[in-house]
C-alpha cells in the first residue's frame, strides 16, 4: 500500500493529538507511520475523524497547517489475519447448533463474528407453529363465516359517506309504486290508500299490479348514509310494501291539557275518580250509571275535575253543608232545596288542587222555585255569579282556582225555595276533550347491535315466518311492544306471537349468506365481532290534543318533533332497541326526544345540513337506545282524523255517525225530532240506540253507514280532505331538486290543479253584536245587521288536496234562527243576501264537475229541515234558485290552496331560476284556475274561446345584485311584450303571473309574482302596462284606472332538498 499525503495538518508541542484539514482519515490505521514536514516519524494509535493520536507526545516545534504523510505498516495484516482466524473459530462453533436447528423442536443459539449470540426458533419448530397458525386461520375463517361475510365497520362507514355525498338530504331514494284502482287512490307517488281495511294506509308495492313511476315497486328511504328497502311489512295483505298502521279513530274519551302536556284516557284512568272506591275504573262506574264503559268514559272527559256533573249517580259526591236543606236527583236534574231562610250551599270537597289556574265552569239552570235572591259559584272565598234569568240555557262562568279546595254552589233567600241544575262541568281552560285529533305516521330508523342472535328484516315488524325461501324463522323473544306502532296497540307485557325474526346461531352458514345478502348494505360487523343492523320501525302517533302539530318538519322545526309548545313535554319520545316506551317524553323524561339536526341539543348525533329527518337528542338517558346513539325519526304524514261521534256542522263537524231519533235510524242531525238532537259536544259522543243517541251501528267501514255529507267513515284513512292524508314526503325525495327542469314539473302540475294544496279549515258563526264577535277571538265578516254579525276564526286543523266545503246561504238575522247553526260551523259563509233572482257565487271553486249541487235547506217560515239541490254553473262557479226565507247548507268538493303568502325572496341561481309570464283568464279548475284562486282569492269565471291563457315573452328582467327581483328604476323592472288575451265573458277577470325558484331553508321550492287583470269594456283592452309589479298584498292601478291587486305567494309544500355543493 503507498503512502498517503495530508496537505494540512496541526499540532501542539507536548500535545499526541493531530488535526487533519481537508482530508479524509478513514484509510489510516492504527500502527501507521506520521511523518510531518522533516521531523522523525511518529507512531499512530488512533484514528477519528479529522484526527489523529500519537502514541508518544509531540517533542518538537507547534507546527500548523503543516504537509504530511502516512508511511503505512504491516498493522492491517495482523488485523485480517486476527480476524480470519476469529471467524473460523466462530464458523466451526456454529456447525452444531446449525444441526440442531435443522434436527430438533425449540430453540438454538447461534453465535456472530463479533461474539454476539442469536437465538431463533429451529425449522421443526417453525413447521410446528406454521401448522398451529392454519389450525387458527381455519377457525378465523369459520367465525367469519359466522357472520355471513358482513362488511367491516370501516366499509360500512365508507359506504355511509359515498351515500351522503351522493344525496342531498335524508329522504326516500324511490317512493315506489301504487295499486290505484277503483276505491284504492293514489296519494302522489308510492302512498295507497286501504279503503277496506280500518286505520290502514300502503307504502309501496311488493308485487301484482300496479302504476306509478318509481324505478322500483317497493320504497327505498337514504337515512344519514344508510339505503333502506322497505318491505316485507303488509298486514292487510294487500301485495303493499309496506303497510302502515293508524292508532283508532277518537271517540271523546281522552284529555289532553296542553299546559302540562297531560293525557288521560278514560276508559284506562281513574282520572279526578282516583281514590274513590267502587269508582276508579269506567266499569264500575258504568255498573252504577247505566251507561256503557265507553260511554262512562265519555261522560268522565267532558265533566272535567268535578264528579258526577251530569247527575248520573244521583246525588253522590254531592252534600248541603250550610244550612238545612235537601237534595233530589230525576234525569239528570238534581235539585237542592233550602228548607230555611238564609244562605244554603251545595258542595263537592277535593275538586281543586289551590293553583292559581283558571277553570271554566258550565252548567244549565233548569229551575228555580220560591224567592232565590241569589245564586252564585263560589270558589276559593270568590263569588261568581249565575244568571237566574236564563233558564234552560247553558251558561259558562270563568272561574280561579287559587287557594281553593271544595266547588261550592250557594243560594239564598227570605223563604223555603229551591234551584235544579243540569250538565255540571268544571274544566281546566288549558284542558280539552280530544275530538279533533291529527295523527302521525313515520319510521323509526336506527342501529342496534346484536347481541341475543336474533336477525330481523329490515322493518321489524314482519310476520312473514318464510322472508327467505329455505331460511326458517323463529317467533322473536322480544316482548310485543318492542314492534307495536302505537301506544296501547297491545296490551302491557304481552308475549310475541306474531313477529318472526332470524336465530343467527342457528343457521348454516350458507343461510347466514343468504340473510346477509338480503339485507345488503344495512348490517355489519364491528371491532368486537357482533353484528351490527339497521332496522326501520313503523310508528304512529295519536296527536295528544285537537289539531294540527307544534312541528313536523325538520328544516323549518325550532326544536324537534313536537305536539304542543313545550319542550319538556310533548315531544315525541324514542325508542329504538328498548322494549317499549311511551310515545310523548313528560317533564321527568324531558330528555328522550327527537330533535332537528342543527340544534344544539344535537350534539354529537347530529347531521350537519341533513333537513330529512329528526335526529335523537344526544345524552346518555337517549344513547343506550341505539348503537352509538343513532336513532332517526323520519315523518311520513299526518291525517286529521275523523272521529266516532255523530255528524252535526255546528257541534262536530268531524263526526261521522248517524242518528238515533223517533225510534229509528236518521241519516242527518238536521232529520232528528227537535227534542232529540244534539245540544251539547259530550252529546254527539253518547253511542247507542236510544234517541238522541249517535246511532251504534253507524259510522265504521264494516257498518256502511255514515252521518257525514261526503259519506266518510272514522275509521278509513282517505286520500286527501278530513280524514285523509297530508302528505310530508317531498316530491324529489333524498336528491337534489335543484335544476330549472325540476322547478318546470312543479309548475305544470300547479297550473293543471295537480300539485296538492294545503290549507287550515276556517269556522265561521253569527253574533249577536260586533263586541261579541270580536270578542270570541273570530275576525268580522259581514256586519251590515249589527244584531247578526258573521264572524270567522281560521281552526287549527289542516287539509290537503281535495276536501269537503260546506257554505251556508241565508241571512245572518235567519241563521241565529237556525238551531243547528246558530252556534256556528266548519264551514264559510256567502256573502249576499238576496233571492232567486241573484245568481250567488260559492265561496270556493266547486271541482265535483256536477251541475246541481244538493243542500240541506231549513224553511225559517216552517221550522223544517228537507233535502233540495240548487242548480250550479261550472264555469261563473254560481247557484241559483235560493229564496231569502231560507238557510241552505251547501257540500260540495273545493281543493286546498296550492300557495300561501309570501315576500320577496332571492330567486335561485339569478336569471336562470325565472320563468316566462303566465296569464289567464280560464274558468277551468283543471287549468289554472284553482292556482288562481290560491293566489288572488277567486275563481275565473271566462270560457272565452279565444286565448284564455297565454305565455307573453318576457323583454327585460328587473334584478338587482342580491338576486331580488326589483321595481327600481335603478335595477330595472320585469317587462313582457302585449297581453293578447280574448274578451272575456261572464264578467271574468284574470291574471299574470311569474315563477321563480327559491330556496326555503335548504328545501326547493318555488315564488309566484301575482297581479290581477281586469277587462275594460269600454277601453276594449286589459288595461295592463307590460310590467310586473313586485309587491305583496298590495294594490295598483292600471291604465284603464281600475284597482288590481297584487301579491307574492310561495307554495304550501316544499318539492325537494338543494344539495350543497360546497
Amino acid at each position: 500500500m503507498g503512502w498517503i499525503y495530508l496537505p494540512s495538518v496541526s499540532v501542539v508541542n507536548g500535545s499526541n493529538m493531530v488535526t487533519v484539514t481537508n482530508t479524509a482519515t478513514d484509510s489510516i490505521k492504527p500502527g501507521d507511520g506520521l511523518l510531518i514536514g522533516s521531523y522523525d516519524l511518529v507512531e499512530v494509535t488512533e484514528v477519528a475523524i479529522g484526527q489523529l493520536k500519537l502514541k508518544k507526545n509531540w517533542t518538537a516545534a507547534t507546527q500548523s497547517n503543516a504537509e504530511a504523510a502516512v508511511v503505512p505498516t504491516f498493522g492491517d495484516f495482523n488485523a485480517a489475519t486476527a480476524a480470519l482466524r476469529q471467524a473460523t473459530t466462530v464458523t466451526q462453533g456454529n456447525f452444531k447448533a446449525m444441526e440442531e436447528w435443522w434436527t430438533k423442536e425449540g430453540e438454538v443459539t447461534f453465535k456472530g463474528y463479533d461474539n454476539t449470540e442469536y437465538t431463533v426458533r429451529t425449522a421443526q419448530q417453525m413447521d410446528a407453529d406454521v401448522a398451529a397458525l392454519e389450525v387458527q386461520a381455519q377457525e378465523l375463517i369459520g367465525d367469519l363465516a359466522s357472520v355471513g361475510y358482513a362488511q367491516s365497520e370501516a366499509e360500512f362507514s365508507a359506504m355511509r359517506n359515498r351515500n351522503k355525498l351522493r344525496f342531498a338530504a335524508s329522504d326516500f331514494v324511490y317512493h315506489g309504486n301504487v295499486y290505484a284502482q277503483g276505491d284504492y287512490k293514489a296519494i302522489n307517488e308510492g302512498l295507497w290508500t286501504a279503503p277496506a281495511h280500518p286505520n290502514s294506509l300502503n307504502l309501496g308495492k311488493a308485487s301484482g299490479a300496479y302504476t306509478g313511476n318509481s324505478k322500483t315497486l317497493h320504497a327505498e328511504i337514504h337515512v344519514a348514509g344508510v339505503i333502506a328497502k322497505l318491505r316485507g311489512v303488509d298486514p292487510n295483505s294487500l301485495q303493499a310494501g309496506m303497510g302502515l298502521t293508524f292508532p283508532p279513530a277518537p271517540n271523546g274519551t281522552v284529555t289532553y291539557d296542553s299546559a302540562t302536556g297531560a293525557i288521560i284516557d278514560f276508559t284506562t284512568s281513574p282520572g279526578h275518580y282516583s281514590g274513590y272506591t267502587g269508582y276508579t275504573t269506567a266499569t264500575e262506574r258504568a255498573a252504577l250509571s247505566g251507561l256503557s264503559a265507553v260511554n262512562e268514559a265519555v261522560v268522565s272527559a267532558f265533566e272535567g275535575i268535578i264528579r258526577n256533573g251530569d247527575f248520573r249517580f244521583s246525588s253522590s259526591f254531592w252534600s248541603i253543608v250550610s244550612n238545612v236543606g235537601s237534595l233530589s236527583e230525576s234525569n239528570g236534574v238534581l235539585t237542592a232545596t233550602r228548607l230555611i231562610d238564609g244562605w244554603m250551599t251545595l258542595s263537592q270537597s277535593t275538586v281543586f288542587n289551590g293553583n292559581n289556574e283558571d277553570y271554566d265552569v258550565s252548567l244549565t239552570l233548569e229551575d228555580i222555585q220560591g224567592s232565590v235572591i241569589a245564586l252564585r259559584i263560589w270558589v276559593g272565598g270568590i263569588a261568581y255569579n249565575i244568571d237566574v234569568n236564563k233558564i234552560g240555557i247553558p251558561q259558562t262562568i270563568r272561574v280561579n282556582g287559587s287557594g281553593a279546595s271544595s266547588f261550592q254552589i250557594q243560594a239564598t233567600s227570605n223563604s223555603t225555595s229551591s234551584f235544579s241544575l243540569s250538565n255540571l262541568s268544571v274544566v281546566s281552560v288549558t284542558t280539552s276533550v280530544v275530538t279533533e285529533r291529527v295523527d302521525l305516521t313515520g319510521l323509526e330508523v336506527y342501529a342496534e347491535e346484536v347481541t341475543n342472535g336474533e336477525v330481523f328484516p329490515t322493518c321489524i315488524q314482519n310476520t312473514n315466518s318464510s322472508v327467505i325461501s329455505g331460511v326458517p324463522m323463529v317467533l322473536s323473544t322480544r316482548p310485543k311492544s318492542y314492534f307495536q306502532v302505537y301506544d296501547g296497540q297491545y296490551a302491557s307485557g304481552s308475549v310475541n306471537d306474531t313477529f318472526y325474526c332470524w336465530q343467527w346461531n342457528s343457521l348454516t352458514q350458507a343461510q347466514q349468506q343468504q340473510v346477509i345478502s338480503y339485507l345488503g348494505d344495512t348490517i355489519f360487523v364491528n371491532a368486537s365481532g357482533n353484528l351490527v343492523q339497521w332496522r326501520v320501525r313503523h310508528r304512529s302517533f295519536a296527536g295528544a290534543g285537537n289539531g294540527d302539530w307544534n312541528s313536523v318538519n325538520p328544516a323549518v322545526a325550532s326544536v324537534g318533533a313536537r305536539f304542543g309548545s313545550g319542550t319538556n313535554f310533548g315531544m315525541v319520545r324514542p325508542q329504538g332497541t328498548q322494549d317499549s316506551v311511551t310515545a310523548f317524553n313528560t317533564v321527568a323524561t324531558y330528555i328522550e326526544s327527537y330533535v332537528v339536526s342543527s340544534h344544539s341539543y344535537a350534539g354529537s348525533n347530529a347531521l350537519i345540513g341533513d333537513n330529512g329527518l329528526f335526529v335523537m337528542r344526544d345524552g346518555s338517558a337517549n344513547n343506550v337506545k341505539a348503537y352509538k346513539g343513532e336513532c332517526y325519526l323520519y315523518v311520513i304524514a299526518t291525517v286529521p282524523r275523523l272521529n266516532t261521534g255523530g255528524f252535526c256542522d255546528s257541534l262536530n263537524p268531524l263526526g261521522t255517525r248517524q242518528w238515533q231519533s223517533g225510534g229509528v235510524r236518521v241519516t242527518r242531525y238536521t232529520a232528528m225530532d227537535e227534542a232529540d238532537r244534539p245540544s251539547t259536544v259530550k252529546s254527539c259522543f253518547i253511542t247507542g240506540y236510544d234517541n238522541g243517541n249517535a246511532h251504534a251501528s253507524t259510522g265504521s267501514i264494516s257498518s256502511a253507514l255514515s252521518g257525514r255529507p261526503d259519506g266518510k267513515y272514522y275509521d278509513a284513512i282517505y286520500s286527501s280532505g278530513l280524514g285523509g292524508v297530508i302528505d310530508h314526503r317531498l316530491k324529489y325525495g333524498a336528491w337534489d331538486a335543484s335544476s330549472a327542469e325540476q322547478a318546470a314539473v312543479v309548475r305544470e302540475e300547479l297550473k293543471n290543479g295537480t300539485y296538492r294544496g294545503r290549507e287550515k279549515l276556517i269556522y265561521t258563526c253569527v253574533f249577536e253584536s260586533e263586541t261579541a264577535c270580536t270578542a270570541a277571538g273570530y275576525t268580522v265578516l259581514n256586519n251590515d245587521n249589527s244584531s247578526a254579525v258573521v264572524g270567522y276564526i281560521t281552526t287549527n286543523i289542516t287539509v290537503e288536496g281535495q276536501f269537503t266545503q260546506s257554505d251556508v246561504i241565508g241571512d245572518p238575522a235567519n241563521i241565529l234562527l237556525t238551531n243547528a247553526l246558530k252556534d256556528g260551523w266548519l264551514g264559510s259563509w256567502v256573502p249576499v243576501i238576496s233571492d232567486s233572482a241573484v245568481n250567488m257565487s260559492l265561496t270556493r271553486k266547486n271541482t265535483n264537475g256536477l251541475t246541481t249541487l244538493a243542500t240541506q235547506r231549513y224553511t225559517v217560515s216552517t221550522g223544517i229541515w228537507s233535502a233540495q239541490s240548487l242548480a250550479y254553473s261550472a264555469v261563473t262557479n254560481t247557484v241559483s234558485n235560493h229564496t231569502n226565507d231560507r238557510v241552505e247548507i251547501i257540500n260540495y268538493t273545493s281543493f286546498a290552496k296550492q300557495t300561501k303568502s309570501s315576500v320577496n325572496l332571492p330567486v335561485l341561481y339569478g336569471e336562470l331560476g325565472l320563468n316566462d309570464i303566465l296569464v289567464t283568464q280560464n274558468f277551468d279548475s283543471g287549468y289554472t284556475a284553482l292556482l288562481v284562486e290560491s293566489l288572488l282569492g277567486f275563481s275565473p269565471t271566462s270560457s272565452s274561446s279565444t286565448y284564455r291563457v297565454m305565455y307573453p315573452r318576457v323583454e327585460s328582467i328587473g334584478l338587482n345584485r342580491e338576486s331580488y327581483l326589483s321595481n327600481s328604476q335603478f335595477t330595472g323592472v320585469t317587462m313582457h311584450s302585449d297581453i293578447r288575451m280574448g274578451v272575456p265573458n261572464n264578467l271574468g277577470k284574470g291574471g299574470k303571473f311569474l315563477f321563480h325558484q327559491i330556496s326555503n331553508n335548504g328545501q326547493a321550492s318555488l315564488n309566484i309574482i301575482a297581479n290581477e287583470l281586469i277587462y275594460d269594456s269600454t277601453a276594449g283592452n286589459w288595461g295592463d302596462d307590460s310590467k310586473l309589479k313586485v309587491a305583496a298584498s298590495s294594490t295598483f292601478t292600471d291604465l284603464n284606472g281600475n284597482v288590481c291587486k297584487s301579491d307574492i305567494h310561495t307554495l304550501t309544500k316544499d318539492y325537494g332538498h338543494i344539495k350543497n355543493q360546497i
